[in-house]
């Protein structure tokens, strides 16, 4: 009984910060879009980049427990996303 209360709440803490950096990263991108610094494209793949994270995380939290690799993987597509927020941002290209 310990073990289902102790993964539940690791789960329920790993979820809520995968969830925080989804927030993180969509007032990011919106405000990209609005001052034009975000193209279409670019927008585009940065969704894409987001799901993939949900994806992989719902795909590691399947089987009830999350591995240091499956973490390690999250973690790297969640930076590779964050990154690619600050790339579009910076790349000079306007959406004007």
């Amino acid at each position: 009984m310990k073990r289902i209360i102790v993964l539940g709440l690791f789960l329920f803490a790993f979820g809520s910060a995968t969830q925080v950096n989804a927030q993180a990263i969509k007032p990011r991108t919106v405000q990209g879009v609005k001052s034009g610094e975000i193209t279409k494209a670019e927008l585009k793949r940065i969704k894409k980049e987001t799901k993939d994270v949900k994806r992989a995380r719902r795909k590691a939290a399947a089987d009830g427990q999350i591995t240091r690799k499956e973490k390690a993987k999250i973690n790297r597509q969640r930076y590779q996303a964050n990154k690619a927020v600050y790339r579009s941002k910076h790349n000079n290209r306007d959406r004007n």
